[in-house]
């Protein structure tokens, strides 16, 4: 009897052990020494700090929120231009262009910020002499001609807007721009200018995919030659109009 309650006594004892060995999760206790403790702790705030920031920016309570958004869109540009001899109106035609590039901004609590960055905008139009201005079809071959400008702008925008829910944001940004022509023209006659000066408005949608990554979809239009694009013998003004469609991603910081 005592040698089969010793038995059953070992028995107990190796189960035990053997089940405390399988089912321990830190049979070592590696979770409690100093420096595992201070990683997982490290890490733990950093996750805190990270959602932190994400309730902020999600309920507009943020005090100061810098944001980059990186556009490419495409867009029509159509031109006005003037004649400079007075003997009839010519003819122009919209034509298509990209837009790309990257505006930061800088917002203060969810309700104001300002805009600037990098955008190179595609703008080109067909023009036609009037029939009636010999000197101007003589130069121009009387044909349809593309006037192309790629410009590198800076803008300089006020920005308005937030977000209206924990997911979706809605803002506006509008200005004055300075752009600088990046390419080259054939059209010397038309004495295209290589700075233009405008004015532009931009509507963006942005909805939150993973914060700090949201998708963005808007509009843009410009207004260029508020210093006058152009400038001849044959032509005494130069504006052009530019609509776009855009889409793109946020990233906040």
């Amino acid at each position: 009897m005592k040698k089969a309650f010793g038995l059953f006594l070992a028995l107990a004892m190796i189960l035990s052990y053997g089940t405390n060995l399988l089912f321990a999760g830190d049979p070592d206790n590696i979770a409690t020494k100093p420096e595992i403790k201070i990683v997982k702790k490290d890490r733990l705030m950093k996750d805190y700090e990270i959602k932190k920031d994400e309730f902020l920016v999600r309920t507009g309570q943020k005090l100061i929120d810098i944001y980059i958004d990186l556009q490419l869109g495409v867009g029509s540009t159509s031109g006005t231009v003037g004649n400079a001899l007075g003997t009839g109106t010519y003819k122009t035609d919209s034509k298509i262009g990209v837009k790309t590039g990257g505006v930061i901004s800088i917002a203060i609590k969810d309700l104001f910020s300002f805009t600037t960055g990098l955008e190179l905008n595609g703008k080109q139009f067909s023009f036609t002499p009037p029939v009636t201005d010999t000197a101007a079809n003589n130069v121009f071959k009387g044909a349809e001609n593309i006037l192309s400008g790629t410009y590198m702008n800076i803008p300089l925008y006020i920005n308005v807007g937030g977000m209206i829910s924990e997911d979706v944001g809605l803002t506006f940004y509008g200005g004055p721009y300075l752009g600088f022509r990046v390419n080259t023209t054939t059209l010397s006659e038309t004495g295209f200018k290589d700075v233009d000066l405008g004015l532009s408005g931009t509507l963006t949608g942005n909805y939150v995919v993973a914060y700090p990554l949201s998708l963005l979809l808007g509009v843009n239009f410009q207004f260029g030659g508020l210093n006058n694009l152009g400038g001849s013998k044959f032509i005494d003004n130069i504006t052009t109009q530019n609509f776009t469609v855009f889409t793109g991603a946020r990233i906040g910081f």
